[in-house]
């Protein structure tokens, strides 16, 4: 009798059209696409010759894997498909796996179906047209003939390959390692193994061992097993679904990384400011001390000049008195003389004075201090010790837990192979997802502890908040403004929100026309065109409302009337200029432009850090809003102050501002909310809340005093409309385009919706809401 391996040589040496892939087609899968690689190795590409199956449940060549355990020098095996680890004994190894009967019958099968069999009881080398059941030789029409008429053969069956073409398929018998004449009649259910007769009587003795018969268990091991495969798929179906769930933490990190990266750069030009103004501090200190320095030696020089002058003079008139007094006349003067003469004597001259200027620098402390002070990122515990109650309550870890009942071996290099991120990550949504009387479902129980681990970062019910990364808490100081209070207008959602439509989105990533790179702000212009600050690009890009570009102006540099990251624009109506906020060679700049982009003047704001919202009045007065220390600046287009008022107190971020009548309406990105102050900077009211405007960052009024106010949170832009009262009217949102870090909202004459999209590169122009 020829062996498998030489079975499977000589039917590979015809091969069939079709071969068939390592994996198991599963009950009501289409037979047409199982023809192509179900009966092909993983790592050597050929067709199966003795496939085992690892502990993964993906099968390879006997000798493929004794190659690659022969190769790494382990007694474990690294599975080709999926890299999970399967272990193995020294003793056993590779021949301890059990072989992958069904992938052998089926090529068998496959081989019956497409004529190609050689015969395995003869040396005849004739093609086969039979098989025998009892011996598992394919048989040639002589041995057909010898099966039918030997003695030897009178208690086997054989089946032509017609009648096997259309009965239930071939099971070859298996035999016992250690009784090679005995197949396999029991199984133990102690040991989980298959026995023969002998090793029943021998080896897995009653009653230390449980012995059955495999027909008698046949029925409820495969309901076991669909049971098995049912709350598996249903565990599918809950790791699927948390896959778009990380799709869209995905989008929620980049953003996060986003904000931090901006704060990182907004805190390092505020640290800038901070020591550029400590520079000119000790610059008019050193001056101040060089020049009372300079007048304490020109004073004494002076000093030294006229004592010399009157011992000049002194000598004089001695000499003039000598040469030419008689006695009486000198000695009349001799008293005076004399004492004048001592006098000046006594005079020391001083050239010990130090005009030394020390100056006492520590870099080592200086760097100490900005590690400490200049922003730092606060990690949350990894929570391993969640991800262990998770594993256990699903009964992958803990033999005591195990709802297979499988061996304690397998159990532990399954578990080799799971990784703490991944459950940790998934226990939440799992758990809900998962059938009320499944055997997993007691990880539901566990959650109250998992939950304590995950902290900020996988709570699916509750998307993440922009200022709590992933993988960490961006530390900002908190602001100590008060919580609502009676003065506040809380507004409740409906739970209905009604979509917006696209009329035109036009943008890409680029430095041509009509392309953006990191646009920070827009506003609308004189006719009502999209004028769009393109920040990284250094200039002002202005296009029609359908998205039709139509010119440019600015030149990249620090020099007054160049741009350097403009990210603020707005256009004054009683004289047409445009006002561009940029970062020139200071903390801030704002310029005056005509509207064909020429230079007028510039304004000093050194009072600003960032201008996080740019508005103008009805009177054509500028209104700037600075984000780093909240405060609102009324600057008139001459470029005098005329009136400022702080609103830390009442909010902590500002992100963009609108001017209604004698009221400021004023974005708390992180409050989320809009903060409303008169004329005189006094507190009215906030107008929503954090289930309504999250993370607002755009906010116009229309002609009938509708406060619109959009956000950009969960990568949909979202539309809240309130009236000036703070009463909510009406939610809207934007379903078909994913956008993040939108950047202001305006509305045109028609009613469209303008905003930007700075990570994606695009404006966005919406269709009139329709409010019921």
């Amino acid at each position: 009798m020829e062996s498998n391996g030489e079975i499977h040589k000589k039917a590979s040496r015809d091969p069939t059209p079709d071969t068939l892939s390592n994996g198991l087609a599963l009950e009501g899968e289409d037979s047409s696409s199982s023809s192509e690689d179900k009966f092909i190795c993983g790592i050597c590409n050929g067709k199966f010759k003795v496939p085992k199956v690892l502990h993964c449940l993906h099968a390879f060549c006997e000798a493929c894997l004794e190659k690659s355990l022969e190769e790494s020098g382990r007694t474990q095996l690294v599975c080709h498909t999926c890299k999970q680890i399967t272990r193995l004994t020294m003793a056993g190894g590779v021949g301890e796996l059990p072989i992958d009967a069904v992938i052998v019958n089926m090529m068998e099968m496959e081989a019956i179906c497409s004529m190609q069999v050689i015969c395995t009881s003869c040396k005849a080398q004739e093609n086969a047209v039979a098989r025998c059941s009892d011996c598992s030789n394919f048989l040639c029409s002589n041995c057909v003939t010898a099966h039918n008429y030997m003695r030897v053969f009178d208690s086997h069956k054989v089946e032509t390959f017609d009648e096997l073409k259309n009965g239930k398929g071939i099971h070859k018998p298996m035999y016992c390692i250690v009784h090679p004449t005995e197949h396999f009649k029991f199984y133990c259910r102690t040991c989980q193994v298959l026995t023969c007769a002998e090793c029943m009587l021998y080896l897995h003795k009653q009653p230390d061992h449980h012995c059955e018969r495999i027909v008698d268990i046949d029925r409820d091991q495969r309901a076991e097993l669909k049971a098995i495969v049912t709350e598996t798929k249903s565990k599918m179906s809950a790791f699927e679904d948390t896959s778009g769930k990380l799709e869209s933490l995905l989008s929620d990190l980049q953003q996060q990384r986003d904000n931090a990266h901006d704060l990182i750069k907004e805190t390092f030009q505020s640290f800038k400011a901070t020591l550029e103004k400590r520079k000119d501090d000790l610059i008019k200190e050193l001056e101040d001390i060089h020049s009372e320095k300079e007048l304490t030696v020109m004073e004494m020089f002076h000093n030294l000049g006229k004592t010399v002058d009157k011992m000049e003079d002194a000598c004089k008139f001695m000499e003039r008195l000598v040469e030419h007094a008689d006695a009486v006349e000198m000695m009349a003067v001799s008293k005076i003389v004399r004492a004048q003469m001592a006098l000046l004597n006594d005079e020391v001259p001083r050239s010990d004075m130090s005009v030394k200027i020390e100056v006492e620098s520590d870099p080592n402390k200086f760097a100490e201090a900005t590690r400490q002070f200049f922003c730092a990122f606060k990690r949350p515990d990894s929570g391993n010790n969640a991800y262990q109650t998770a594993v256990n309550a699903c009964g992958m870890l803990d033999p005591s837990s195990n709802p297979l009942n499988l061996p304690s071996e397998l159990l532990s290099s399954l578990a080799a192979n799971l990784t703490p991120p991944l459950l940790n990550d998934l226990a939440s949504s799992i758990a809900t997802s998962l059938p009320p009387n499944s055997n997993l479902s007691s990880l539901s129980q566990t959650l109250s502890f998992a939950d304590r681990s995950l902290f900020y970062c996988f709570t699916f019910s509750n998307h993440l908040s922009p200022d709590l990364p992933l993988n960490g808490v961006f530390q900002v100081p908190p602001s100590s403004y008060p919580a609502q209070g009676p003065s506040s207008i809380r507004a409740r959602s409906s739970g209905k929100t009604n979509s917006m439509e696209i009329r035109t989105k036009f943008g890409q990533l680029g430095p041509g026309k009509g392309q953006f790179n990191a646009p920070h702000g827009f506003c609308l212009g004189m006719d009502e065109d999209i004028v769009v600050a393109d920040t990284n690009n250094h200039r002002i890009q202005v296009f029609d409302k359908s998205g039709e570009f139509k010119y440019q102006f600015g030149i990249p540099g620090l020099e007054e009337g160049q741009l350097w990251y403009p990210r603020k624009v707005a256009v004054i109506r009683t004289s047409g200029r445009y006002v561009v906020c940029d970062r020139g060679s200071e903390r801030s700049r704002m310029q005056l432009f005509t509207r064909t982009g020429q230079f007028i003047k510039k304004i000093a704001i050194r009072y600003i850090d960032i201008v996080a919202g740019l508005a103008i009045t009805s009177q054509g007065h500028i209104v700037a809003v600075d984000s780093v220390s909240p405060t609102v600046f009324c600057i008139s287009e001459s470029g005098e102050l005329i009136k400022w008022f702080d609103c830390s107190d009442y909010m902590r971020e500002p992100s963009d501002i609108a001017v209604s009548g004698k009221d400021y309406y004023v974005c708390d990105f992180k409050g989320h909310c809009v903060v409303v102050f008169n004329e005189d900077g006094q507190f009215l009211h906030r107008i929503g809340c954090e289930t309504i405007t999250n993370y607002p960052n755009g906010i116009d009024i229309s002609d009938a005093g509708d406060v619109l106010i959009g956000d950009s949170h969960g990568n949909r832009f979202h539309v809240a409309v309130f009236q000036r009262d703070g009463s909510l009217i009406g939610e809207f949102e934007c379903p078909y385009v994913k956008v993040s870090r939108c950047c202001g909202l305006k509305i045109t004459s028609e009613g469209y919706i303008v905003t930007l999209a700075k990570n994606n590169q695009h404006v966005l122009v919406l269709n009139t809401l329709y409010i019921a």
